[in-house]
């Protein structure tokens, strides 16, 4: 079924996710699961874009600060994220082109291209 599903999502050009975390979850485990640990590599910039913070040098620093003591899934749960963190894969569209009248025509559609963003819920 995930082979059919790939290849349906892959016919269509459609983004997916790569992988998904569940926040609230993370605080139980020993080691970060791999999805919490790309999105610990993210900048602190980006991770306050994912998140919707602010982007102050202050909360840079506690973000910074929170990693390094190996407590920001703690951080985040402190600061009511407890939902659903997915690093999630949306093809690169190029060649758009237009009708006369500017209404839509066509696209291309790279699937071997992705631009690659996390995504909080």
């Amino acid at each position: 079924m995930n082979k059919y599903l790939f290849k349906k999502n892959e016919q269509a050009h459609s983004s997916f996710i790569d992988k998904l975390g569940f926040i609230a979850a993370e605080l139980v485990v020993d080691k970060p699961t791999r999805v919490f640990e790309d999105f610990f590599e993210l900048e602190p910039k980006e991770i306050c874009e994912v998140l919707g913070w602010r982007k102050d040098q202050e909360i840079f620093d506690m973000i910074q600060e929170s990693i390094k003591d190996d407590s920001f899934t703690l951080f985040l749960y402190d600061h009511d994220c407890t939902g659903f963190i997915a690093k999630c894969y949306f093809p690169e569209h190029s060649n758009f082109r237009f009708r006369k009248d500017g209404s839509f025509a066509s696209l291309l559609a790279s699937f071997g291209s992705f631009l690659v963003n996390f995504v909080k819920s």
